[in-house]
């Protein structure tokens, strides 16, 4: 629930040190990594421990860099209006996410 927040107030950030601020929180309070290494070490057998904490890190790495890049090319087009193209943007991930839990 906490993430749903900080993304919205991530959208509705109007300075660059609140913007940080808040993506600092939200990584504070975002348990899941933790609890997703868990799972692919107990779910896969011991050879391949190493593998699947790699493809786990690796995916994190890759939506770190892919996720900004489709945010910046949906808030470029022209589809939104001006003043709600990022926050619209963070609202309807925000109820994605809450769709997901």
């Amino acid at each position: 629930m906490e993430e749903i927040i900080y993304n919205t107030l991530f959208g509705l950030s109007t300075s660059f040190w609140f913007a940080i601020s808040v993506r600092f929180l939200l990584s504070c309070v975002n348990c899941l990594l933790g609890v997703i290494r868990a799972y692919a070490s107990e779910v896969a057998s011991e050879e391949y421990h190493a593998l699947c904490l790699s493809v786990v890190s690796t995916s994190r790495g890759i939506g770190l860099i892919i996720g900004p890049a489709i945010g910046g090319y949906l808030a470029q087009l022209s589809i939104f209006s001006a003043e709600l193209s990022y926050i619209s943007l963070c609202y309807w991930g925000s109820h994605c996410m809450l769709v997901a839990a």
